[in-house]
């Protein structure tokens, strides 16, 4: 896999800094939405955040809530590691601490497991190791959810499996997890879609 770019969600810089070094920010540019490939969406909250950030840093506006700010910034770090997601690491910047974005995807189209940014299959401890540590509550009873999913993903080959119950129990299996993952983490579903298109085994 070729080498990621690196970028900040930095508000002190007033966009996404791209840097060779994942938290060095003596360096580097502010990448544009064009190079990035951006969906519209997310261009214009980025925008109306980083305004948000001035008003509050530039102007000192009382009314603006630095927390809120903050989440909100955390959020859409998020969404842009989903967006990019192996192309990109992506860091979010408060005040001086820059956190790293983890990113999953629970794959239900072409192999039903979970694949980390490398574009390996890992295991929930293998997520618990990503995290230096963090323990995921519950592990195994989830692990074995996720688990149980997989196995219904074999019969496919037979023919015999219900793709709308196979895909609400993979949404589940990704809010489950996401809910008991720290806030820097973004996990998402690949949906499997059998009726719209066949499976690549096919």
């Amino acid at each position: 896999m070729r080498e990621k770019i690196v970028l900040t969600i930095n508000p002190d810089v007033n966009g996404i800094w791209t840097d060779t070094s994942d938290n060095d920010l003596s360096s580097g540019r502010i990448a544009s939405y064009h190079e990035l490939e951006l969906p519209e969406e997310l261009t214009v909250e980025l925008d109306k955040w980083f305004e948000a950030q001035q008003e509050y840093r530039i102007l000192s506006e009382k009314h603006v809530d630095i927390d809120t700010l903050n989440k909100q910034g955390l959020e859409l770090a998020k969404r842009l590691k989903r967006h990019l997601f192996y192309r990109a690491m992506v860091f979010y910047k408060k005040g001086d601490n820059v956190q790293k974005i983890y990113g999953y995807m629970v794959m239900g189209d072409m192999c039903a497991y979970v694949w980390d940014d490398e574009d390996n299959s890992c295991a929930l401890e293998d997520i618990e190791d990503d995290l230096n540590g963090f323990e995921i509550e519950d592990c195994d009873s989830l692990q074995k959810r996720f688990d149980q999913w997989e196995n219904e993903f074999g019969k496919c080959y037979s023919d015999d499996i219900d793709w709308d119950s196979f895909n609400k129990e993979g949404r589940a299996l990704v809010e489950e997890l996401q809910k008991r993952l720290p806030e820097y983490c973004i996990v998402f579903y690949n949906h499997a879609y059998e009726e719209s298109h066949p499976q690549w085994w096919k």
